[in-house]
């Protein structure tokens, strides 16, 4: 039962398997899907850095060409802006993450950036303009805007090439899938077979075990109905051998009195050619051996059921003794029979 049950087993084994690797190649997906949100965060966060460190470059810019304060209003938001953008991105900057380093870069660069705007707008309300535009005209600025465009660059490489990794993870992982699917539907189909195959077999065994036990119990019965007719032709048989024996008693007790009357008879008859009459003797024996004869017969009568019952009290000492010639000889020599 145990090897009769194993397709079983491993059909729902394969289906698990299935299962379970179809739920983690959905909770890989859902984690690529989460890495990618927050991959496009990162890349927003980093974009909007970007756009204030410009920002605050054009109102300085702005203002050391027009001279109006009205110019550094960008400047002075998105100065106060860069630190809450910048914790928004260490928050998704792990410390062991490879962001670290270009994130530093552009920190570095951003306050270098941030100094040297501090510093042509000091300049330039020192009344000191013409210095404040050889400091922007040496290239400082750019050369750390290029810096920062660069780290930035960096970051968003790294990071597409993380989620194209994840991508093709996960692409791998559900074609293996896909081929173990399929290699586990074909294997389920098998073992779907098999077992058909195996309950049709085990079908076909029972339906010829049911038809060898209806033969079987067919036999038998043949097998009782002849030994009863043995046993009932056994017992006929006993019977006959018991009616014989009881017949052949019966038969010498009746010629024994059909020999005594016979020859009181024949007796009596010669006395009385001889001219005798006293016969009254054979005549008496004649008489006693006829009637042991008529009660023998009524006897017989009574054991065969040939006599109208006539129920009275009798005793049954006697009554066996009467009977006992009967059952001695019906039974047999070998057995002694005793009425107390």
């Amino acid at each position: 039962m145990r090897w009769q049950s194993l397709p079983l087993v491993a059909g729902f084994a394969v289906l698990a398997l299935i299962v379970g690797s179809r739920a983690m190649l959905v909770e890989e997906q859902r984690a690529n899907r989460a890495a990618a949100r927050e991959a496009i965060e990162y890349q927003q966060l980093l974009s909007g850095l970007l756009s204030l460190a410009q920002e605050a470059e054009n109102g300085q810019r702005g203002y050391l060409l027009t001279g109006e304060k009205s110019y550094l209003e960008p400047y002075r938001s998105a100065v106060g802006a860069i630190p809450g953008q910048l914790a928004r991105i260490d928050s998704l900057t792990a410390p062991d993450d490879q962001f670290v380093q270009p994130i530093n870069h552009i920190k570095d660069a951003l306050s270098q950036k941030q100094a040297e705007l501090a510093e042509t707008i000091a300049l330039y309300d020192q009344g000191n303009a013409t210095k404040a535009l050889d400091l922007i005209r040496s290239g400082q600025g750019k050369a750390v805007m290029d810096e920062i465009r660069t780290s930035m660059d960096t970051v968003r490489r790294i990071s597409a090439a993380a989620v194209a990794a994840r991508d093709a993870h996960t692409d791998q992982v559900e074609t293996w899938l896909r081929i173990g699917s399929v290699a586990a539907l074909l294997a389920i189909f098998l073992l779907a077979g098999y077992a058909i195959r195996e309950s049709r077999r085990r079908f076909l065994e029972v339906v010829v075990a049911q038809e060898e036990l209806v033969r079987k119990n067919v036999a038998l019965g043949s097998e009782i109905e002849t030994r009863e007719k043995a046993e009932s032709q056994i017992r006929q048989m006993h019977k006959m051998e018991a009616v014989g024996q009881l017949t052949g008693g019966i038969a010498h007790d009746f010629n024994n009195m059909l020999a005594v009357i016979i020859s009181a008879m024949n007796l009596a008859q010669r006395k009385l050619a001889r001219g005798e009459h006293d016969i009254a003797q054979f005549i008496d024996a004649a008489i006693d051996a006829a009637t042991r004869a008529a009660n023998l017969t009524a006897r017989l009568l009574a054991f065969s059921r040939q006599q109208p019952l006539a129920p009275q009290i009798v005793d049954a000492n006697r009554l066996l003794t009467g009977m006992s010639d009967l059952i001695r000889r019906a039974l047999g020599e070998t057995i002694r029979i005793e009425t107390v």
